[in-house]
């Protein structure tokens, strides 16, 4: 009697075990088909969201940088059309009003200069006077200014040492320079204007974005791949990290996949308006990677809950199903036995 009722339980426990083997085997197989699925979809979603995010936040960087380099050369217009262009330089009144511009800029503006097209200081402001081995006509933006005249020209980040500081402080600037029409008493002629911006302006706004880019950095380089700015200039200089700014220099606005420094990553390329100047972010490959191994982790959580949930809820399914398989069997033994 013991054995025959042993034998019955087993019976009904390998029915169920079936129909629950089955039911976790299929509910099993549909959790890993949607969480494989998922995870590749929006992986893809993730870095595309990431790349936007990325182009949306360098082009309000640009726009930033853009609107300071209109500023000072809305301040060169001023100073070329509103006061030089009319202006006689014998009487010396000249002075006063290149003074009144630049206390309106000067927490963009380090200096305001005038040459003459030999390179003679005729004015500046602040007041300074040059030194005495300054060679003016030697410096890039002098000759630029007078090899192409119809143009502005931005030289690249340098220490304006031309001038005498008691102070004895070297400040580091970006000269904006043009060719002037000048007159002189009864000489007319021709001069370079000088507007030094500070460069601390444009370091101090691409240092914010890079403090909180969370791994992601940017950098400014010029249109012949001459770096600006970058957040790891000390580690460039020392060979201890490099930067293909040729390359990224010659790009068109736009995302780009490319090989930094042997490993794949993406760039987001925005030019600034009239300077030629990139402004480039960088998404390493570990960027993208640890935000998608956060989201795994996510995806692996996720689909071991939804596979406990289905054990129980297969569990409880087989038990009903089961049951009246194993009461039609039982009714079917009894009328054997008559």
């Amino acid at each position: 009697m013991f054995l025959k009722q042993r034998k019955h339980r087993l019976q009904n426990a390998s029915i169920r075990s079936i129909i629950f083997m089955y039911f976790t085997i299929t509910a099993l197989a549909a959790s890993v088909f949607i969480g494989v699925s998922l995870y590749g979809r929006l992986s893809r979603q993730m870095s595309s969201a990431l790349q936007e995010e990325n182009h949306i936040l360098i082009n309000q960087l640009g726009r930033t940088m853009d609107s300071y380099l209109r500023l000072v050369m809305k301040l060169s217009d001023s100073l070329y059309y509103g006061v030089i262009k009319n202006a006689d330089l014998s009487d010396g009144s000249i002075n006063g009003e290149i003074t009144l511009l630049y206390d309106n800029n000067k927490d963009n503006v380090e200096n305001i200069a005038l040459f003459s097209k030999e390179g003679e200081l005729l004015e500046s402001v602040p007041a300074a006077r040059l030194k005495n081995n300054a060679q003016v006509a030697d410096q890039d933006w002098f000759t630029a200014a007078l090899e192409k005249t119809e143009n502005l020209h931005f030289s690249m980040p340098h220490v304006q040492n031309l001038f005498q500081d008691g102070t004895y402080r070297y400040h580091r600037v970006i000269s904006l320079s043009r060719s002037v029409d000048i007159n002189d008493g009864d000489r007319p002629g021709s001069g370079v204007l000088l507007v030094d911006m500070k460069y601390s302006v444009i370091s101090n706004t691409m240092k914010r974005i890079n403090e909180s880019s969370n791994g992601i950095y940017y950098y400014l380089c010029s249109r012949d791949g001459q770096m600006i700015y970058h957040p790891r200039r000390a580690d460039i200089d020392r060979g201890y990290f490099s930067e293909n700014c040729e390359m990224t220099s010659q790009l068109e606005d736009g995302t780009y996949e490319l090989s930094l420094n042997g490993r794949p990553g993406n760039v987001v390329v925005s030019s600034v308006a009239y300077t030629g100047w990139k402004l480039v972010g960088v998404i390493p490959e570990r960027v993208q990677t640890a935000n998608i191994n956060r989201f795994r982790y996510y995806i692996i959580t996720a689909i071991l809950i939804l596979m406990m949930m289905l054990l129980e809820v297969n569990r409880i399914i087989s038990r009903k199903i089961s049951r009246p398989i194993l009461r039609l069997n039982e009714s079917v033994k009894a009328y054997e036995t008559g």
